[in-house]
């Protein structure tokens, strides 16, 4: 089944960006193109909403990584991820529903049951992709291009937050594992030692402590809304880092990175960013994930 998108992705990034190839000594399958051709759709579905109501984004983590070494994805990475000032995050988060049409969809705890990541996503339903876990959740598992908050914050009292928040997102996950009927027992056990009386408003606290009006005007930002053991110690960077964009090629599109993204990748993969890791260490997509841009995720299921 071929997907459904706005965009004439073909005319846009070639015919011969969907067929395999070998970036980097890692060969990429024309299913892996699919999935980067996808999301190449949602970041552009993404990027006319933001225009229209004149809100900032830029390109974070292993998407800018990709847009300065590569010009392009990672070749062994599976996603974009995209950033935006807490105030524009809140605006998209309120408009962008009545904005989009099938097969597009904004996933956040107010328009998708069952579903309390930290981020929100955009997603196209003509595909799947979802943790192996939450295979039989219900919720909507289309091909996702996730949105992070980028928050002020107060260097000093990171630590403190980032547990309450790590706490307050393992309440959520929990619950979410326990919609799941054949949740492994071992699992069941884990997940009961959390408080999951109620999700929404443990997410709606992990957004409270992220955006705390105390830290505007900071110094220093972060997207305080991520916890998780890759990202330890967390990414702590300066305000001015984000007060602008520049352009930058992303295969056969120019995306926006912010004005520090030189300090941006030095924070948060060292000095030498530009140096691609080992041959051993190209990974390849999460064998934790079901990934399948050919299958809607209401038939997969």
């Amino acid at each position: 089944m071929v997907a459904k998108m706005k965009h004439d992705m073909k005319a846009i990034l070639g015919e011969d960006f969907f067929k395999e190839e070998v970036r980097c000594d890692y060969r990429i399958s024309e299913k892996q193109k699919m999935i980067w051709v996808m999301q190449l759709d949602l970041f552009l579905v993404f990027e006319e909403i933001c225009k229209k109501y004149d809100l900032m984004y830029y390109f974070i983590f292993g998407s800018l990584l990709g847009a300065v070494r590569h010009k392009g994805f990672i070749p062994w990475d599976d996603d974009i991820d995209v950033a935006m000032p807490r105030k524009d995050y809140d605006v998209f988060m309120k408009v962008a529903p009545k904005e989009l049409s099938e097969p597009y969809f904004l996933q956040t705890p107010y328009t998708s049951k069952n579903c309390y990541y930290p981020n929100i996503t955009l997603r196209n339903n003509m595909g799947t992709f979802t943790a192996k876990i939450f295979k039989n959740l219900d919720y909507n598992k289309g091909i996702p291009l996730d949105i992070f908050p980028m928050d002020y914050c107060n260097p000093d009292a990171v630590s403190g937050n980032r547990e309450k928040v790590f706490n307050l997102m393992m309440n959520c996950l929990a619950w979410m594992k326990l919609q799941c009927p054949d949740l492994p027992q071992y699992q069941v056990e884990k997940s009961k030692k959390y408080d999951t009386s109620n999700p929404l408003r443990d997410w709606e606290s992990i957004q409270k402590i992220a955006s705390n009006p105390e830290y505007e005007g900071s110094d220093y930002m972060m997207v305080s809304v991520l916890v998780s053991n890759y990202q330890a110690p967390p990414r702590i960077y300066k305000s001015k880092w984000f007060e602008g964009t520049v352009l930058s090629k992303f295969e056969s599109i120019e995306v926006p990175i912010p004005i520090g993204w030189h300090e941006i990748l030095t924070e948060g993969y060292s000095e030498n960013y530009m140096n691609y890791p080992p041959v051993s260490e190209r990974g390849a997509i999460n064998d934790q994930l079901i990934v399948d841009p050919y299958t809607p995720f209401l038939i997969y299921k």
